[in-house]
């Protein structure tokens, strides 16, 4: 089972991911990380988000923060969406996040990311190659499956961006990056998360 942590102590969030986390495609202070820090002020967030970065990286970087974790600190991971996009096997991706978080959350506080869908829009922008679309689609989805199981096996919260951001171009400016809506949409689903 995952650390158990009360939210009510939280006064920093470090959040981990890629380009998704970063803010990627919008204005400076638009991405989901910067508008929970304007919106919950009890809260410092800290966004760790790296462009291009894959899963083990943003592992690799969240355990190295661990180790420094003070008093009322937690952490945030999401990632996979690049890995998936480039190919690799859903099953490598599943093993090293399984590994990964379950020995984590046994020691940190920590919430778990599930990445939304992406969109046919994506193609033509350039992200994915349409013969691979429909089975990156498909990996996306059941990802999102193992990751919910995960943080439920670990008994750690998680918000499910998968099921809270519509796979509609209306929430996205490239098919995967969400536009300033969609990233105001992420924060509201993460505020319900954290919010105290």
């Amino acid at each position: 089972m995952g650390k158990t942590w009360d939210k009510n102590q939280i006064t920093a969030i470090h959040c981990f991911g890629d380009s998704l986390t970063e803010g990627y495609g919008v204005g400076q202070g638009e991405g989901w990380v910067d508008l929970l820090g304007k919106w919950m002020k009890s809260i410092s967030f800290y966004n760790h988000g790296v462009c291009g970065a894959l899963a083990v990286d943003i592992l690799d970087s969240l355990f190295e923060a661990s180790f420094r974790l003070e008093e009322g600190e937690a952490f945030f991971f999401m990632a996979g969406t690049n890995d998936i996009l480039t190919g690799l096997q859903l099953s490598v991706l599943e093993r090293d996040v399984s590994r990964g978080i379950r020995s984590m959350a046994r020691a940190i506080p920590l919430t778990l990311g599930i990445p939304p869908q992406t969109t046919a829009n994506s193609i033509e922008t350039g992200w994915q190659a349409a013969y691979v679309y429909e089975r990156n689609r498909k990996d996306l989805a059941e990802y999102a499956r193992f990751l919910r199981n995960l943080a439920e096996d670990e008994g750690i919260p998680s918000i499910d961006f998968f099921r809270g951001l519509p796979a509609d171009d209306r929430w996205f400016t490239d098919g995967v990056h969400p536009n300033s809506k969609g990233y105001d949409k992420m924060a509201q689903l993460a505020m319900k998360v954290w919010k105290k």
